[in-house]
């Protein structure tokens, strides 16, 4: 049974020392590929081209609106009848749209 069990741990040995070689084969391998990429003249297109298309000659610009609040201010004056201003002050009378 001893026997047996040195045979089988030898058996077991031996199976990780080759596939650890047939590993370090395959990295090398590798390796040796990726060098001779490397150093391999490039390759050449060969084709058709894609035909070249020219930028649009102009984009629509959005027009950005800053949100100053007026909005949301008139709306918490109506239901609670204070707002609170940038400032976090509250405010009793009407907001005001500001100006510029």
């Amino acid at each position: 049974l001893a026997e047996e069990h040195k045979k089988e741990r030898q058996r077991r040995l031996d199976l990780r020392l080759s596939r650890k070689l047939q590993q370090e084969k395959k990295i090398e391998d590798r390796l040796k590929a990726s060098l001779q990429r490397s150093q391999a003249p490039a390759h050449k297109k060969v084709g058709k081209q894609i035909m070249f298309r020219s930028a649009p000659l102009f984009q629509a610009r959005r027009v950005v609106q800053e949100d100053d609040g007026y909005e949301e201010a008139v709306r918490e004056h109506n239901i609670f009848g204070i707002w609170l201003d940038k400032d976090g002050v509250p405010n009793a009378q009407q907001p005001e749209k500001a100006e510029g």
